[in-house]
């Protein structure tokens, strides 16, 4: 008899239960499903609405904004926008630009360049002295001149290698409106 009415308890409380978890969880997708159905079909249709920024309060409340001459284009995704670069001065970011182009190109044609890098090389004061060592021990440091003599072109490839980062980093330095024009910028100057 105790056991009838644990089992009657349990049917009662627990499966009653699951039944509605269950019920309540297919009506749960079921509007899921529904709401994403919809989502694609609006997203397939255009709706012809679309935002005016106006650039101050008073071109808003004016009667005359000419909307023939407007031109509409698509924004873009609002992850792609550098929200740190639209606050900065347009004649201050071309000045920055400019700066950011010109650093780069003295970098670019005096470290590149083997004819400006190497003379400093061979005069560097620490070459000198090893020059001097070898000539005396010249028998001795053979294999150390053999290394020596890959100084040279092993300075010029980690300038060319770090190249990319320094072109990276300065352009970082100019504000431009979207990340995707950041790096666009990025690989033109690379």
């Amino acid at each position: 008899m105790i056991i009838t009415y644990i089992v009657y308890y349990l049917r009662s409380t627990i499966l009653d239960h699951s039944v509605g978890l269950t019920y309540y969880r297919t009506k749960k997708w079921e509007a899921v499903r529904n709401l994403l159905r919809e989502y694609t079909k609006t997203m397939g249709n255009a709706q012809g609405a679309f935002c005016i920024t106006f650039r101050t309060e008073s071109m808003a409340r004016s009667e005359h904004n000419e909307a023939e001459s407007w031109q509409a284009s698509f924004a873009p995704d609002p992850t792609d926008i550098n929200w740190d670069a639209l606050v900065i001065n347009k004649k201050g970011m071309w000045f920055r630009t400019f700066e950011v182009n010109f650093l780069l190109f003295i970098i670019f044609f005096f470290c590149t360049t083997p004819s400006f890098i190497l003379p400093y090389i061979s005069n560097f004061p620490a070459n000198s002295a090893f020059f001097e060592l070898q000539k005396k021990y010249e028998h001795e440091l053979k294999p150390i001149s053999f290394l020596a003599q890959f100084l040279k072109p092993l300075v010029l490839l980690l300038v060319a290698s770090i190249l990319p980062d320094v072109v990276y980093y300065f352009s970082s330095l100019v504000p431009d409106p979207l990340k995707s024009e950041q790096k666009h910028g990025v690989m033109w100057r690379v």
